[in-house]
């Protein structure tokens, strides 16, 4: 009954920060001052985390990097009483590509030394996240999912949703000139998949701008919207990774 849950989308909020150099425990007291500059929501309508993820310094003096989560109170809230209605105990709420980043050390112990680009496709959001050396560097939600790409096909053939995922998982990205429906399901989703493609670039071209000699040896695919066929040769092949 004891429950871990996450969120993500326009309501959470994550920033990497380096802050003067101070311990956990007085960052925790002084969080709500020291978080309002990067935040912007109404501090007081959040929930406030923050993690110490490195030390650095700058021109002398000492700093820390710290990563903030900012999610909003309705939000959490809404997810917790779900969650309690259910007859389950909220124990933590993470945000997604947080929870995502936890699954793959558990999963692979042994590659962090690798940098990595998570992307969780859902239906309404992808969930993006690079993680160097076991340390979490960029996250982004973008709204190019999985429902994307199903009204897409909604708006072309005139059907239904559940008939548009049929003809989404059916036929994805493949191109097949000998199948005209197959053709057709390819030609309106390439458009999305290039657009997401972009966001994806985006955030790797984000990592890359924060230093020199790095890279992003990897892409881990999840999500209902990851057994998308053939998106993942596509972004291989446009990306180079």
């Amino acid at each position: 009954k004891r429950t871990v849950a996450s969120v993500s989308g326009n309501s959470v909020i994550v920033r990497y920060v380096k802050m003067a150099k101070t311990t956990h425990e007085e960052l925790a007291k002084s969080i709500k001052f020291e978080a309002e500059p990067y935040i912007p929501f109404n501090i007081e309508e959040v929930n406030l985390s923050f993690s110490i993820i490195g030390e650095t310094s700058e021109n002398g003096q000492a700093q820390i990097d710290t990563v903030l989560v900012a999610a909003k109170k309705d939000s959490v809230d809404l997810r917790v009483d779900l969650l309690r209605e259910a007859g389950l105990q909220p124990v933590i709420l993470d945000v997604d590509a947080f929870a995502l980043e936890s699954a793959y050390e558990s999963v692979y112990p042994s590659a962090q030394t690798d940098t990595v680009l998570f992307m969780n496709i859902g239906a309404s959001f992808t969930n993006m996240s690079i993680v160097e050396k076991g340390v979490s560097r960029v996250v982004r939600d973008v709204f190019i999912a999985g429902n994307t790409f199903t009204k897409a096909i909604q708006q072309q053939f005139q059907c239904d949703v559940k008939a548009a995922e049929l003809k989404k998982f059916t036929h994805g990205l493949s191109e097949n000139p000998a199948d005209p429906e197959a053709q057709q399901v390819s030609e309106v989703l390439m458009p999305i998949a290039r657009d997401l493609l972009t966001e994806v670039q985006r955030s790797i071209d984000f990592y890359l701008s924060q230093g020199s000699d790095r890279s992003v040896s990897k892409i881990f695919m999840c999500g209902g919207s990851a057994n998308l066929k053939s998106l993942d040769q596509f972004l291989a092949n446009e990306l180079k990774i």
